[in-house]
């Protein structure tokens, strides 16, 4: 696994509040970074470098809360 970027803290995985839904378990990270353009840039650099997790993850930047 790659170091994060200077500024970048990497909370999780941690089990989400409901951990399994319609079969599927569930998992939530959350990246804190300074500014949401450094967000969407570092977002789209994993997906781009793993084309594979646009099927299977969400992205919620700046989420009001976490269900």
């Amino acid at each position: 696994m790659r170091p994060l970027p200077p500024g970048v803290a990497l909370l999780g995985p941690a089990p989400a509040p409901l951990a399994k839904l319609r079969g599927q378990h569930r998992f939530q990270l959350f990246l804190k970074l300074g500014q949401r353009r450094a967000t969407k840039g570092l977002v789209e650099r994993v997906f781009s470098q793993h084309p594979d997790l646009r099927k299977s993850v969400t992205v919620d930047v700046d989420p009001v809360g976490v269900l």
